[in-house]
């Protein structure tokens, strides 16, 4: 046995031969170490035969300790999405929610009946300015929306900071 099991899985080998010597059927993972000194994961079982030996199989489960590890570095990236997309989502509740206290406020006033020109204008003026600010979120979510979806592709490339910050004065 010592010949196979990795140095670091020696100290399991006593509770493990003590669960044979029980009579019981082992099944275990350990590491491995090959002749020419490579290493990899296996499963054990084992038992002990009626005339006192012991027989065991070894089987390297090297793919599916490769396929674990993809699945749960998927896992992981799945959550970091999710708490993305619950922060975004939160952002967005805020965002949406500030055009609309000016809004139902010039509502408001405007059921007043002895509202001047001027200051129904103003609330027009209002609700206009807090309409086109929504609108632009509502369209910023959508080209997020259209960039998830894969619908948009942005490409990295240098761009000429004078053209790009160009201002006609």
């Amino acid at each position: 046995i010592a010949d196979v099991v990795a140095a670091e899985e020696m100290p399991r080998i006593e509770s493990e031969v003590a669960k044979l010597a029980d009579g019981d059927v082992v099944r275990s993972e350990w590491i491995f170490q090959r002749k020419d000194g490579s290493r990899f994961p296996g499963e054990v079982m084992g038992r002990r035969l009626s005339d006192g030996r012991l027989q065991g199989i070894l089987r390297d489960v090297s793919d599916r300790k490769r396929t674990e590890a993809t699945l749960l570095e998927q896992a992981r990236r799945l959550r970091e999405a999710d708490r993305r997309k619950d922060e975004f989502l939160a952002m967005l509740g805020h965002e949406l929610r500030n055009p609309l206290a000016p809004l139902r406020n010039a509502a408001q006033v405007l059921r007043r009946t002895d509202l001047s020109p001027v200051q129904t204008e103003a609330c027009r003026a209002i609700i206009e300015r807090q309409c086109i600010h929504l609108a632009r979120l509502v369209d910023d979510l959508l080209v997020v929306s259209r960039i998830t979806r894969g619908k948009i592709v942005l490409r990295m490339e240098p761009v000429d900071i004078d053209v790009a910050l160009w201002v006609e004065q």
